[in-house]
């Protein structure tokens, strides 16, 4: 008697399974624009509201004080551009300054009804040179001006980054390389993660110790570029900075506000060795307006 012998196979053969990943990619190339049209309308939703919160702080600071904020403060004497400058809505102090804070915009006007009230406290309006965003802290140590607001930030922004390759389309030795600390949840980032580190600083330039480096941010920012380089054996001749306050090595070398504050009345004398010009003017002014007045041109970023 013969004895029948039956196989029972296990698993897929490799055409089965190679018609299944086909499907699975079909699916998913289907599915993919579906996808990035939900992050899209997301991205454009966040942005509307966006729009929409700073319409609303613009109208409850006009009920809360019969009129809009202004664009920007300024003295139209220090502008040299070929814009029109139109008063300031509250006048000017004796020493030429805006009532208000000189170079505030209608955004930390409206900053307390945007839930930025405990920043809006810490802001120095009055009509002196203390007044001046970039010389301002927090009790951190970081800027004013370094504090983001996520009402006026878009959910696809990396500022400055079309201007930035545009440059570097223009200049063939320009070579961009950015890092986020966190990227867009509805968008692929491709680039570097994270904070600057050494690891980063070797693949985006593998010679940067025969390098010349400039670097720009808030002191913090700064103060861990120069701490990093110094490990690295870098020399800090070769090291530059810009900043818009006086460089600190540390948080607790900021002076208090009320120590460094200028005083009106306080007279005060600016030579300018390279004219053999020396003018007077009190605490308050500023050099490029001295310079202005005593007939001098100064090549500057900030034309007033």
């Amino acid at each position: 008697m013969r004895r029948r012998t039956h196989f029972h196979r296990i698993g897929f053969t490799l055409v089965e399974l190679l018609v299944v990943i086909a499907i699975i990619g079909i699916l998913i190339g289907m599915l993919l624009p579906a996808v990035q049209q939900v992050r899209e309308a997301a991205r454009r939703a966040t942005c509307a509201n966006n729009i929409r919160q700073q319409v609303l702080a613009l109208h409850n600071y006009e009920s809360a004080y019969q009129k809009f904020p202004p664009a920007h403060l300024i003295n139209g004497s220090w502008w040299g551009g070929p814009f029109q400058v139109q008063p300031a809505p509250n006048g000017y102090a004796s020493n030429s300054y805006p009532h208000g804070g000189a170079f505030w915009s209608w955004a930390m006007a409206v900053a307390p009804f945007l839930e930025q009230g405990n920043l809006y406290e810490q802001v120095n309006f009055s009509a002196s040179g203390a007044s001046w965003p970039w010389w301002q802290f927090m009790p951190n140590g970081d800027t004013i001006l370094s504090v983001s607001c996520a009402t006026f930030v878009c959910p696809s922004e990396l500022i400055a980054r079309q201007r930035l390759e545009h440059m570097a389309a223009r200049v063939p030795a320009l070579k961009l390389h950015f890092i986020v600390e966190e990227d867009d949840p509805f968008r692929v980032w491709t680039g570097y993660r994270g904070q600057l580190n050494q690891i980063m600083l070797g693949l985006i330039a593998g010679d940067y110790l025969d390098r010349q480096v400039f670097c720009c941010g808030p002191e913090p920012f700064m103060q861990a570029v120069r701490d990093m380089l110094n490990a690295l054996g870098f020399d800090m001749d070769n090291y530059h900075q810009e900043s818009f306050g006086a460089p600190v090595e540390t948080v607790e070398e900021i002076e208090a506000p009320d120590d460094v504050v200028p005083d009106e009345a306080a007279a005060a004398q600016i030579a300018f060795l390279g004219s053999d010009v020396t003018a007077d003017c009190s605490e308050t002014d500023t050099v490029l307006a001295v310079a202005k007045q005593a007939g001098l041109n100064i090549p500057s970023g900030c034309t007033f």
